[in-house]
């Protein structure tokens, strides 16, 4: 479930959003000012993954993009960055993770992967309540809900 990150406010009794995109920003589909739940991940071919080649984020993960900035966590640590809009269908993501202490062994695998799968040009694919980033010959990357 995606939760909607829009401050609004109550001016002569209409409501106005108070931090709009640019008009001249194209908006991918939804994918920006929501808080995204990093639900699966595409693994190092180690792990067993579902149809799609991904695996479950057992620790929790999570992603924001807004105004072209990246924030979150992958597991461990802060999730930090920049990204890119191309269109409404393609976005390119850079993006480290900042460590205030020490991660386990597992959240360190997960925060490694989870950065490998968020680099590149990837598509954006909106499906129901879900998306999936998908690298440019379409392998599912990352799926977020």
């Amino acid at each position: 479930m995606r939760q909607q990150v829009l401050c609004l406010g109550i001016i002569f009794g209409f409501i106005v959003p108070l931090s709009t995109l640019d008009a001249n920003t194209t908006s991918a589909l939804g994918i920006e000012n929501y808080h995204w739940r990093i639900a699966k991940y595409r693994g190092d071919g180690t792990q067993k993954g579902d149809e799609q080649g991904l695996i479950d984020a057992t620790i929790p993960a999570k992603i924001t993009l807004a105004k072209g900035e990246v924030s979150g966590s992958a597991g461990c640590g802060a999730l930090v960055g920049t990204y890119t809009l191309f269109g409404k269908h393609l976005i390119n993501i850079k993006a480290n993770f900042a460590l205030a202490g020490l991660c386990s062994y597992e959240e360190s695998v997960q925060n490694q992967l989870i950065l490998t799968a968020l680099k590149g040009d990837l598509r954006i694919d909106e499906k129901d309540d879900h998306t999936f980033l998908r690298d440019t010959s379409g392998k599912a990357r990352v799926l977020l809900n």
